[in-house]
């Protein structure tokens, strides 16, 4: 397995609830919303795809007291999962709020809390890909 790889049935049977998001576009953008993940409740986010846009930032915010990680996949049936990376290289595995630019293209994007969380939201902000 590759270094920050997960397993992805591992991910299936560690977070028993997946939150929704919501999904708002405008003109040339789209931000989804995970809201209120919760480590206790072992919540991780729903995996959204965005065709035509490409992820610019994530922002983590609320209380923590554990880490929110955000992972990616590049195929729809979720073999390997990773730890994204922001623009330095570094993995977007947060234990207080920040902002993370995105420079490599991902495809499926999700957050996940680890025990400890208590309410965290997650904003993921797409830019509409250049034609």
């Amino acid at each position: 397995m590759r270094e920050n790889s997960i397993d992805a049935t591992d991910t299936r049977r560690l977070n028993e609830k997946v939150v929704e998001p919501t999904i708002v576009r405008g003109a040339g953008y789209a931000v989804v919303h995970w809201s209120n993940l919760d480590g206790t409740n072992r919540t991780s986010g729903e995996f959204v795809r965005m065709p035509g846009f490409k992820l610019q930032r994530v922002q983590i915010l609320g209380s923590f007291g554990g880490a929110v990680t955000i992972v990616v996949r590049n195929d729809e049936a979720g073999a390997t999962i990773v730890t994204l990376k922001d623009r330095s290289g570094q993995p977007v595995c947060v234990m207080s709020t920040q902002t993370h630019q995105i420079a490599a293209p991902t495809d499926w994007v999700a957050p996940v809390a680890a025990v400890g969380v208590s309410d965290v939201d997650v904003l993921a902000v797409y830019e509409r890909a250049p034609s």
